[in-house]
């Protein structure tokens, strides 16, 4: 399995009577019933590709972004109004492509439970890729210390450094987590 196997295969649950229940912002939102294992299958690839590609906008914009402003004091309050308009442009992207899979299906006040889905997480990742996250996630928080310990000036300066070293923290955080519910089966 790979990488985003794991992100999308906490959407989607295997029903007793061999449909699937697709939850699109799991475990939050309605599910919906897909009624053929074929949707089923091109419902998830259309995730994952939506997935990549949203990770891939929000990186490559956030480091072209970053780069060209961080050689101007002044220009960081752009960065993050650009950037703040990418990732709604990005979450407008997945609202309307949610619409699209979902259009013809029949909706359920079916959910998966956060610990169903997470525990599906866990399974589709596998240790050496979960140990991979935990490394990273700890070098970031580190680095990301590091630098905050080291920046000088403004405030908003060290917004960037502040937030790499909460989303290391929170990935340490996470990767242990799903390093232990995979431990439990």
């Amino acid at each position: 399995m790979g990488y985003f196997d794991g992100l999308v295969d906490g959407n989607f649950k295997l029903l007793e009577d061999g449909t699937t229940l697709f939850v699109p912002n799991s475990p939050f939102g309605k599910g919906y019933i897909i009624p053929d294992t074929q949707r089923a299958q091109e419902i998830r690839m259309s995730l994952k590709r939506a997935t990549f590609s949203a990770m891939l906008v929000l990186v490559i914009s956030a480091g072209l972004l970053f780069s060209v402003s961080s050689d101007s004091t002044g220009s960081q309050w752009l960065f993050w109004t650009i950037y703040t308009l990418i990732c709604l442009g990005v979450i407008f992207f997945a609202h309307v492509k949610i619409k699209e899979w979902t259009h013809g299906l029949v909706s359920t006040d079916q959910k998966i439970s956060l610990m169903e889905s997470h525990q599906v997480i866990a399974q589709s990742f596998g240790m050496p890729t979960l140990w991979m996250f935990l490394i990273i996630s700890l070098l970031m928080t580190f680095v990301a210390f590091v630098v905050l310990l080291n920046e000088r000036g403004e405030w908003y300066l060290r917004l960037p450094g502040l937030l790499a070293w909460l989303l290391g923290g929170l990935g340490t955080i996470a990767s242990g987590y799903f390093m232990g519910l995979r431990m439990k089966r």
